[in-house]
C-alpha cells in the first residue's frame, strides 16, 4: 500500500464518518419533532388560580393521571374561564370532596413535562378550600 493509496482510505473514512454524522443530526431532529408532543414542551411558570373546583377525573388507559377543571370566577361575553389542571392522582378521593367549593390552587407549569403524568401542562403544588 502505497501513500496514495493511505491518503484514499483516510478520506474514504472521513466521508464515510461525516455522512454518519449527518444521518445522526437528521435523525436527531426526526425524533425531536415527533417525541415533543408526547412529552409536552412549553413556558416554565408558576402561579395562582382561584375558582370553583367543577370536575375532577382520573384519565389514561396504562397511567392514570388526576386532573381537574375550576371555572374562574372572573366572565367574560364568551362566559366563564375554565382552567385545566393535574393532580397527583392518590388524591383524587380528596379532591372529589372539594368539587363545588371554592378554592385556591398554586400551581407550576414546568417547561418539559411528561403526557402520562399530566395532560394538561398544569400541576396542582397546593390546595386551599376558601371558606
Amino acid at each position: 500500500m502505497d501513500k496514495f493509496d493511505m491518503a484514499r482510505l483516510i478520506i474514504e473514512v472521513i466521508a464515510g464518518l461525516m455522512c454518519l454524522g449527518c444521518l445522526l443530526i437528521i435523525c436527531m431532529g426526526l425524533l425531536i419533532i415527533f417525541i415533543s408532543p408526547i412529552i409536552g414542551v412549553g413556558d416554565s411558570s408558576t402561579g395562582i388560580r382561584t375558582g370553583e373546583l367543577v370536575k375532577v377525573s382520573e384519565r389514561g388507559w396504562f397511567w392514570k393521571t388526576g386532573e381537574a377543571e375550576l371555572v374562574m370566577n372572573s366572565f367574560s361575553e364568551t362566559g366563564a374561564y375554565v382552567f385545566k389542571f393535574s393532580f397527583d392522582k392518590t388524591q383524587v378521593a380528596e379532591m372529589q370532596g372539594k368539587i363545588g367549593k371554592q378554592i385556591l390552587i398554586t400551581y407550576e407549569s414546568p417547561k418539559l413535562f411528561w403526557k402520562w403524568n399530566q395532560k394538561s401542562g398544569y400541576m396542582m403544588k397546593k390546595l386551599k378550600v376558601i371558606e
